[in-house]
């Protein structure tokens, strides 16, 4: 896994703001050393200190999916790569749905007493859509409309990719 790590850190991409970048992926402490398998089958021991924390085991599971899932939509956009609207796009939705906080405003409730809290019905659903990598329905009768109007809109623009 630090090897996948190592990999995707380093490609490195330059920044408008003239920061250098590396490609995404989950955080894994660097003092996080697990033991061997080995060590982990020895006869139990009297002592009541557990040998892993579920925090260290639950963080090698979810990068380790996470980097599979990863490798997943990579073999999907490069599949696809020669009828694809938007370069990459399924790997771009799903790093930019991973980034932390990515998913916080599913979690705001509404207050009717505060402005703009409220968020309308067609706008969350579109976000939700937009997400998933869905067809974008809410956006259907406009996208409709500028096709009528002789306007080209594309598979990307009915999936939010454009």
């Amino acid at each position: 896994m630090r090897a996948r790590h190592a990999e995707l850190d380093s490609r490195e991409y330059h920044c408008v703001d003239g920061s250098v970048e590396s490609d995404y992926h989950p955080y894994l402490p660097d003092a996080l050393e697990l033991p061997s398998p080995e060590s982990l089958r020895t006869t139990p021991t009297t002592s009541t200190t557990p040998k892993l924390r579920e925090k260290q085991l639950v963080a090698v599971v979810h990068n380790d999916l996470w980097l599979n899932t990863l490798d997943t939509v990579n073999a999907f956009d490069t599949a696809n790569a020669s009828t694809a609207t938007v370069k990459r796009r399924e790997a771009k939705r799903f790093i930019s749905a991973s980034q932390t906080g990515a998913g916080e405003f599913l979690r705001v409730a509404s207050d009717d007493a505060i402005r703009g809290s409220t968020i309308t019905s067609s706008t969350l659903l579109t976000a939700i859509q937009y997400r998933c990598g869905a067809f974008l329905t809410a956006l259907a009768p406009v996208l409709d409309e500028m096709t009528r109007r002789g306007v080209h809109v594309g598979q990307s623009d009915r999936l939010g990719g454009s």
